[in-house]
């Protein structure tokens, strides 16, 4: 069950926050999954968000969107929702249902709600004209339509949800294959609001965005490739966040730090707070400019909030730019990882100073104990000990070899590996190969564009690195990483590196290749 302020108040619980299939999906055997069916307390629910006024003797209780995974969090809801009137043992219906939009990951729940499970009666159901029109009229949806009551929701039109708090639906673009529209939804409450937007096509595709997002107090924006020309630049922005910078997507960013660094940094605005996880110092300075040239603050990693200092294993002590100090746990391992978290606690600390937010210490550690990365420092399985890690630059295939240096025991390291075509591969190299004990050149299927280093090219590079080193060339992923697993003992760590794209292929090993969510294109050349 949740536990909410003892105030009373209205108030926004995530329910969920995976895509359409939840985890576990159905029919997957992932490594992922696997645990989620093994472990309940890594299973996560179908993106979903309540809406509850506690102000109430019975308090209200709304649901956007009707998931598929309805059923726990109705559960979770449980005591906010309280006992039925009349029916022993059953939980009170929601007292209203707003739906986004019609694909299955939204609506699925409906299902749950009919007499052969909850059984509601009357209970008001909220969707676009069209979106309601075919659930009144599909003939299986008939039983059902008799225990709802259907309501339109229009665009920019909004709904009461008590006398100081309205749902505004507005149009979002996202495909659209039965023309029912898809919303996000604009909750303005007494003092703040918020706006939930489960799917969207594309920014640059939304030309309300602006306006939307700055009617509301809080949104967080992943930005895409670079930053000065990046679509998420229409969007108003209190906090911008640089990590460290390296040699990716040269191609279009430029061939030096400082070119990425200078295009990165062109998501930061006036009046702004800045966080800088930068450490080189050529790329600290074009930061440090850009800011001050905008009028944006800084606060910089190394000079306005500390290096993480370790305590022991995978806890870390970070001392924050307001002056205070968190020791946490992290669940992703590495230094690296420790001073991308330190920039994420000091990105708290400028939307708590922003916006006048409070983020407790233990809900800041728990996350950062919680947090994974597929493909990053990933342990696939154990003896022998599988590591996936997508790194394909220089910085990031140096920085995994020291994590994977501190954590060697006593087996040896065999390392899969392969690279994109136009990767800075001599670069890369140096680290891997002083690493490995034995070397699995192999390549990746390919995808679209994009090809690898033919195997026999990437094997002579590593060879003139060290002529000594146990090499051996396969250009299939699959069958490169069985020969890795046939040579490794218990005790040995089989390394799969170099790219995602390989990373994303090897995974069929423990996963079934009609699960992966990509498609995979045999490389016949």
């Amino acid at each position: 069950m949740l536990t909410l302020p003892t105030h009373p108040g209205i108030f926004v619980i995530v329910l969920g926050n995976m895509q359409d299939g939840g985890l576990p999906h159905a029919g997957c055997r992932c490594a992922n999954c696997q645990r989620a069916w093994q472990d309940p307390r890594h299973q996560q629910y179908v993106t979903c968000l309540a809406v509850v006024d506690t102000r109430l003797p019975s308090p209200l209780v709304y649901l956007l969107d009707a998931t598929p995974d309805i059923k726990f969090q109705l559960n979770m809801l449980g005591d906010l929702l309280g006992a039925h009137a009349t029916r022993p043992g059953r939980l009170r219906q929601p007292d209203g249902i707003f739906l986004t939009h019609a694909h299955i990951g939204h609506i699925a729940g409906l299902a749950q709600l009919s007499k052969e499970a909850m059984f509601v009666q009357q209970l008001p159901l909220f969707a676009s004209p069209r979106l309601r029109q075919l659930i009144h009229q599909t003939v299986l949806w008939q039983p059902l339509v008799s225990q709802l009551t259907l309501h339109d929701l229009l665009p920019h039109t909004a709904v009461n949800l008590a006398h100081d708090a309205t749902l505004t639906p507005i149009l979002v673009p996202h495909r659209d294959e039965w023309n029912t529209g898809t919303y996000g939804f604009l909750l303005r409450g007494p003092q703040r609001s918020l706006f939930y937007l489960p799917d969207i096509d594309g920014w640059s595709r939304w030309p309300e965005a602006r306006s939307v997002l700055a009617q509301v107090d809080t949104a967080v924006v992943e930005v895409g490739l670079g930053g000065l020309l990046d679509a998420t630049n229409v969007l108003p922005a209190d906090v911008a966040v640089l990590t460290n910078v390296g040699l990716d997507h040269t191609e279009i960013l430029g061939d030096t730090v400082e070119k990425i660094a200078q295009d990165k940094s062109g998501i930061i605005k006036t009046g702004q707070q800045v966080v800088s996880g930068c450490t080189q110092a050529s790329v600290q300075a074009i930061v440090a400019e850009k800011a001050a040239g905008v009028g944006a603050n800084l606060w910089q990693l190394g000079r306005d909030f500390a290096q993480p200092q370790r305590s022991t294993g995978d806890e870390w002590r970070f001392a924050l730019p307001d002056g205070s100090v968190l020791n946490a746990e992290l669940g992703l391992p590495g230094s690296f990882q420790a001073q991308n978290a330190a920039v994420a606690l000091a990105a708290i600390t400028a939307v708590e100073a922003k916006m006048g937010l409070s983020v407790a210490p233990e809900a800041r550690q728990a996350g950062l104990k919680a947090a994974q990365l597929a493909g990053r420092v990933e342990q696939i399985q154990s003896a022998p000990t599988v590591i996936l890690d997508g790194a394909h630059n220089p910085d990031k295939v140096r920085a995994v070899a020291g994590v994977m240096a501190e954590r060697r025991t006593a087996g040896r390291v065999i390392t899969v590996l392969a690279i994109k075509e136009g990767k800075a591969a001599g670069e890369m190299l140096p680290a891997v190969v002083a690493l490995s004990d034995e070397l699995v050149v192999t390549r990746f299927l390919s995808k679209g564009l994009w090809r690898a280093m033919s195997p026999e090219a990437l094997a002579a590079e590593a060879q003139a690195i060290n002529p000594a080193l146990k090499m051996t060339l396969e250009p299939n992923p699959l069958a490169a990483l069985r020969l890795a697993l046939a040579q490794a003992t218990a005790e040995d760590v089989v390394w799969v590196t170099g790219s995602l794209y390989l990373v994303g292929d090897v995974r069929s090993y423990w996963q079934a290749p009609a699960d992966i969510l990509w498609a995979l294109e045999a490389n016949h050349d």
